[in-house]
């Protein structure tokens, strides 16, 4: 599964395994920006939370959610 957030940041999940990517857009990164493994689970879908700094983590055994720091846009629009 796959998700870009609002700063650019590139979630990638396989398996029991999750790995962020800053600035994988633009270039060739060496090493991820953040791993996390949710030992037992099947990771089904991954989605960044807009205008936070949350990665939610849908899997096997359920919902697991992870901070992660600046993934999303500061500024949100009031004027709606």
């Amino acid at each position: 599964s796959l998700d870009i957030s609002q700063r650019g940041l590139l979630a990638v999940g396989y398996g029991s395994k999750t790995e962020i990517w800053s600035d994988a857009l633009t270039a060739k990164a060496q090493a991820p920006y953040m791993s996390h493994r949710s030992p037992g689970c099947s990771l089904q879908n991954l989605e960044f939370c807009p205008y936070e700094d949350v990665l939610g983590m849908g899997h096997s055994k359920g919902f697991s959610s992870i901070v992660v720091p600046g993934a999303g846009e500061p500024n949100f629009d009031t004027m709606e």
